[in-house]
């Protein structure tokens, strides 16, 4: 894929410090007579694809209650990965507030560490 976008939409669940989001990925193999699915999930167990995350650049403090969204916008980028523009909004008010915005988090960049 080029390029894709997943919409982001969540309530905060507890009042604290948003430092940053965790990403993985879910795959349904699905054939006539057998079902495979691969996960990196967290709860499931490790493939060398891993989880990544993404920081933001000034962490946010949230409400509980408070409701974000916005997106990940996904660009293939020239290292066989994915540049990633992310966007945050908090919602609630005629004129959302942007409180974050990082463009071109590089997948093929990340330290991966468990």
């Amino acid at each position: 894929l080029e390029q894709f976008e997943i919409p982001l939409m969540f309530a905060v669940s507890d009042t604290s410090i948003l430092s940053g989001m965790a990403c993985w990925f879910n795959v349904d193999l699905s054939g006539s007579e057998t079902k495979v699915i691969l996960s990196t999930a967290p709860e499931c167990p490790q493939t060398h694809w891993y989880q990544t995350r993404l920081l933001l650049e000034h962490p946010l403090a949230v409400n509980r209650g408070q409701k974000l969204s916005g997106y990940l916008k996904f660009t293939a980028n020239a290292h066989s990965s994915y540049n990633i523009d992310m966007r945050l909004i908090i919602d609630g008010t005629n004129d959302p507030i942007i409180v974050s915005e990082n463009k071109h988090i590089a997948l093929h960049e990340q330290a991966w560490q468990y």
